[in-house]
């Protein structure tokens, strides 16, 4: 589960992702949030250093979310703000230069190479 604010992405420019993980045992709850996100997102093009790089997260309906930039080898945790409607995909689109790729699941492992230019 990761939760964005929509406070923290009006002061940072981008949304605070934290994670919660919730387990219930012999009718007792345990909730532990903390900042960060089991998905992040990651610029490592190799020639391409300044090409500008966007993630952006796509709510249940297919909707766009607070986008992400993302810089050239940094790591931005990402996250939805509603992440137990509709179906739970975990869906994106990411921006590379004028290239756009919408990735249905990140919960699936796959490999999209980009057209060379």
């Amino acid at each position: 589960l990761s939760l964005t604010t929509e406070s923290a992405a009006a002061m940072l420019g981008r949304p605070e992702v934290w994670s919660a993980d919730v387990a219930p045992l012999r009718g007792s709850l345990c909730v532990s949030l903390h900042p960060g996100s089991d998905f992040v997102a990651v610029h490592q093009s190799m020639k391409a250093k300044d090409v500008e790089m966007t993630v952006c997260p796509l709510n249940h309906t297919g909707g766009k979310e607070h986008p992400v930039s993302v810089a050239h080898g940094q790591k931005v945790p990402i996250g939805w703000a509603q992440p137990f409607k509709g179906t739970r995909c975990r869906a994106v689109e990411v921006k590379v230069g004028q290239e756009v790729l919408k990735i249905p699941d990140l919960q699936r492992t796959a490999v999209w190479e980009l057209p060379r230019a």
